[in-house]
């Protein structure tokens, strides 16, 4: 859904997504199949940690509901920010992050599925610490988040 949104967005960009899972990855791969075909989407499997891109590659990256998978979470969004191009975005989006509203819920989610949330600050000043300027949006009723992050212009 996310690749299709994009694709409609940006007309005239190529799209890459990676995924650790290789039913993740060919599931994408035919759910988007005209963009790959156009050559506009490209998705393959890769861990966060070991990306296939350059520095400064790309003008958005985004990640929705996976940072919590991320074995290194330090590591991998240094890696991760590393593709972004110089004054270019990163957004990482969530369903869940720690509340007091949402504990009882968000503790067997953790348990079950072994997420590694992060509070909404830590995760701010992790991405701070990859050169990025962050702002947060929560919606608290729904126990969403999202993280913009803007790469800072190096010179």
């Amino acid at each position: 859904m996310l690749i299709s949104l994009l694709s409609k967005m940006f007309s005239k960009a190529e799209i890459f997504g990676v995924d650790i899972s290789e039913e993740s990855v060919n599931t994408t791969k035919r759910t988007n199949a005209s963009l790959v075909n156009e050559g506009r989407c490209h998705v393959s499997l890769d861990p966060v940690s070991d990306l296939p891109f350059a520095a400064g590659t790309f003008d958005l990256v985004t990640a929705f509901e996976t940072y919590f998978f991320w074995p290194d979470l330090d590591n991998d969004l240094r890696k991760a920010a590393a593709t972004v191009a110089d004054g270019g975005h990163m957004i990482i989006v969530s369903e869940t992050y720690p509340h007091p509203l949402f504990k009882e819920r968000n503790d067997k989610i953790v348990k079950d599925y072994k997420l590694n949330l992060k509070e909404n600050q830590q995760m701010k000043e992790m991405m701070e610490k990859c050169g990025l300027t962050v702002d947060v949006f929560e919606i608290e009723e729904k126990n969403w988040v999202a993280f913009i992050g803007k790469k800072v212009i190096s010179f």
